[in-house]
């Protein structure tokens, strides 16, 4: 089964320090970033990888940074202009939980919620070393009121025919990107694995990674793969409407 990849613009963060985004290249230099959602369409019922971010002024208050988000990065309304209702959307993968990944999750009443098994366990209980602001561990994570419509994905595994999850830790502990084969292609939705197309084609993790050689070693198995990346926060994504 072939599917349609629309790519969501569910807010654009703004002034991001590029060295933080490209491993300490670009010293001085600043990015704005879109916080996508992925909406696929085929002959079944419609999916979504990740659901986006919070609100401007939530970003702002806990995270610190400069989050745009105008009723036009509305989830339910950017669905809706696909003629999918949230409502309509059963299945979402979540690449993994940080904030701007999960956010919209209670915006879908009927989904099951597909996150790797490490990444829940890791999400719950964090490395303190880590930077824990990005589960809101502190305040209660948004994610913890959705544990019982998670499904625990161990490893590769089929969503639908069509559809599938590799790992691909590195950024985080459990990170996973998403298969999608489309009319003439497969495309893989990146996640945070790849923030930037720059990270793929000048084999650069993100400066947030946590894990460089776990990072280096989903590279490598990603690269085997005859696939066209979309990368998880790259405007240039959105120099196409669609990809089939």
């Amino acid at each position: 089964m072939s599917w349609s990849v629309i790519p969501l613009d569910l807010g654009r963060l703004l002034d991001r320090p590029k060295d933080s985004i490209t491993f300490g290249r670009g010293a001085g230099q600043t990015v704005e970033l879109v916080c996508f959602g992925w909406l696929l369409l085929g002959a079944g019922d419609p999916v979504l990888v990740d659901t986006g971010p919070s609100s401007s002024e939530h970003a702002a208050a806990f995270h610190r940074v400069r989050l745009q988000k105008g009723p036009e990065h509305d989830l339910g309304r950017a669905l809706a202009a696909h003629g999918v209702q949230p409502g309509d959307i059963e299945t979402v993968v979540l690449t993994h939980l940080h904030w701007d990944h999960c956010y919209g999750a209670p915006v879908l009443p009927n989904a099951r919620l597909l996150v790797q098994d490490r990444k829940i366990r890791y999400g719950v209980h964090p490395n303190p070393d880590d930077d824990r602001r990005k589960y809101e561990f502190s305040r209660g994570a948004p994610f913890l009121g959705d544990l019982r419509r998670m499904e625990a994905v161990q490893g590769a595994s089929d969503v639908v025919p069509g559809i599938r999850i590799v790992p691909t830790p590195g950024h985080s502990p459990g990170h996973q990107s998403v298969l999608v084969d489309g009319r003439s292609r497969t495309y893989l939705l990146a996640g945070d694995f790849l923030d930037l197309y720059e990270n793929w084609t000048e084999r650069c993790p993100s400066g947030s990674t946590v894990d460089l050689e776990a990072w280096e070693r989903s590279y490598d198995e990603v690269s085997k793969l005859d696939v066209e990346i979309l990368p998880g926060h790259d405007p240039l994504v959105l120099r196409q409407e669609i990809y089939r």
